[in-house]
């Protein structure tokens, strides 16, 4: 299944339980019972699962699906316990401290969850367009690379400007700088 049509099939999943607990909420509502109790609860769960991909991650011995199947799931149970989230709220801002402190937690933790899958569906893409995808691995041969090109320029300056001040600048600055360690 392409990329296209994992997220058209999850995105049309997240929108239909996004519609289902909408409604289960409203019909709560007008049954005269508290749908913040119900909603509640569901974001605890949500928020409970969002935490244990964390864990899946650190112990990828466990046969429990693979980790790109939890990432799967964590994003779009992010995306349900946003809408969860909101209807808790009743889509109004808090009242109180307690509530204001809650809430800007959340908000952070979902903003911060929305900038990540961002930064992961963006960044790769825009560094293959820029040439060969970087592995980390192969990052000190990059730049082992890029330090025998710079020595070579700073060589090759000498012949062509006959001037020995570009070689001296890098014989006195920058090749420290390529064989230190970069962390």
């Amino acid at each position: 299944m392409t990329l296209l049509t994992r997220s058209l099939v999850s995105l049309s999943i997240v929108a239909l339980l996004t519609g289902a607990i909408l409604t289960v909420d409203w019909l709560y509502g007008i049954s005269l019972r508290d749908p913040s109790y119900l909603n509640g609860w569901l974001l605890l769960i949500c928020v409970v699962f969002l935490s244990l991909y964390n864990l899946r991650k650190k112990l990828p011995f466990l046969p429990l699906w693979d980790v790109s199947a939890w990432l799967r799931l964590h994003v779009n149970i992010g995306w349900l316990s946003i809408v969860i989230f909101l209807a808790h709220t009743d889509f109004k801002l808090p009242n109180g401290a307690f509530e204001s402190l809650i809430w800007s937690l959340f908000v952070i933790v979902a903003g911060s969850g929305i900038l990540g899958l961002l930064i992961s569906r963006i960044f790769p893409a825009r560094l293959r367009r820029k040439g060969e995808p970087v592995i980390f691995e192969r990052i000190p041969r990059f730049r082992r690379q890029l330090a025998e090109q710079a020595e070579a320029l700073a060589l090759r300056s000498i012949n062509e400007t006959s001037s020995a001040s570009i070689a001296d600048y890098y014989a006195a600055r920058l090749r420290n700088f390529f064989n230190g360690p970069r962390n």
